[in-house]
């Protein structure tokens, strides 16, 4: 009985263990694929910041290759064309120019420009939009449901072995 009590703790301390470093690795590679702009600052400075840094009338500096973050007004541009397929599901390429919106989601296809952040990501049109989308429903698969309910008999089958053991234990030692 004292055997199997230290085999199971020990696998419970292991298996603790795992799941933490795991948990760790994750958090640093959500870390390295956060997202990166270019913000420029009111002295005319330049400062890499995170996406979930930006605040309204911010001002961010768009390339060739990146997603707009935010919804904003175009300050300048140089052959500034976006693709807004995730938006509007056409995978046209427009030309954007200065005082021209562009919105969330677009991506940018060539030139370069700077963004006047009006809306931040969470009020944009496209996080409006897919609100409604994002309803998470947690749905086990038949095979998740069967091993689910093998785990639970096992358990309870252990618990019972744990006091049977027990009990033999203190009715022989009487």
């Amino acid at each position: 009985g004292i055997f199997l009590v230290l085999i199971t703790t020990l696998n419970i301390v292991i298996s603790c263990v795992q799941e933490i470093g795991a948990w760790l690795a994750l958090e640093k590679l959500q870390l390295l694929s956060t997202p990166i702009v270019i913000r420029i600052n009111t002295d005319g400075t330049e400062s890499l910041i995170s996406t979930e840094e930006i605040k309204a009338n911010d001002n961010i500096k768009l390339k060739i290759g990146d997603q707009i973050p935010c919804d904003g007004v175009l300050v300048s541009s140089h052959g500034f064309e976006v693709n807004e397929a995730l938006i509007t599901g056409e995978s046209a390429v427009f030309l954007r120019k200065p005082d021209d919106k562009v919105y969330a989601g677009s991506i940018i296809t060539s030139g370069v420009g700077v963004l006047k952040v009006e809306k931040i990501f969470a009020e944009s049109r496209i996080a409006l939009m897919t609100d409604s989308v994002k309803k998470y429903s947690f749905i086990l698969s038949p095979v998740q449901n069967s091993i689910n309910i093998v785990i639970k008999y096992i358990g309870y089958a252990l618990l019972l072995i744990i006091l049977f053991v027990g009990v033999r234990g203190i009715l022989i030692n009487e």
